[in-house]
């Protein structure tokens, strides 16, 4: 039988991910309804080809979150209710029987580094270590092929083959991986690259 608090975080989960659905249809539906018409304001200063174009942007951008709501909710289940917490920590045990904080931490990190795979600048950013870019010295990290346990742990069991057996090309991924700018710097720029791509 589920518990109340069960039952109290399934009902406030469910409800909270209808709503941002609920809010995005909105948002993707009065979008649509403008598309063709700049508004007064903005009619002396952007063509109509311009307004267009930001519309479908603004609407692919409302699309994609409504599909990321969804998956953040089935995540938070799978990781809660499904067990995803519980099996995270059992891996780490089996590698860190007696590190009860360092073992903590690790979970945390684990469960983030999942969530994170929905995040287009994390697919982007990280290049996997695998032959050829072990070969070509570009790898700067290891790349979960998808959300899953079995994902998971064949990308741990990766990572510590890497650290125990090659310390060489350890030390040439931690050089890469830290070379990267990721600062808002650099994506502020991409950002306003896109926006620019907008306008004609």
């Amino acid at each position: 039988m589920p518990t109340t608090l069960t039952v109290t975080f399934i009902s406030l989960l469910f409800v909270t991910t209808l709503a941002r659905i609920w809010l995005g249809r909105r948002h993707f539906s009065y979008v649509q309804k403008h598309r063709n018409q700049v508004p007064a304001a903005f009619s002396s200063n952007i063509t109509l080809d311009a307004h267009q174009k930001a519309a479908d942007y603004t609407a692919a951008k409302t699309k994609l979150a409504m599909v990321e709501v969804v998956v953040q909710a089935v995540l938070l289940v799978w990781l809660t209710l499904g067990g995803g917490l519980q099996w995270i920590d059992d891996s780490w045990r089996h590698l860190l029987p007696s590190q009860e904080i360092i073992r903590g931490a690790l979970v945390i990190c684990s469960a983030m580094i999942i969530s994170s795979l929905i995040e287009d600048v994390y697919k982007r950013q990280v290049i996997d270590t695998n032959i050829i870019t072990f070969k070509n010295k570009t790898a700067n990290g290891f790349v979960m092929s998808e959300p899953s346990p079995a994902s998971l742990l064949h990308c741990i069991k990766q990572a510590l083959n890497v650290f125990k057996n090659d310390a060489e090309a350890w030390h040439q991924i931690q050089k890469n991986g830290m070379s990267q700018n990721l600062s808002w710097d650099k994506s502020a720029l991409e950002y306003l690259a896109e926006y620019k791509k907008l306008v004609p």
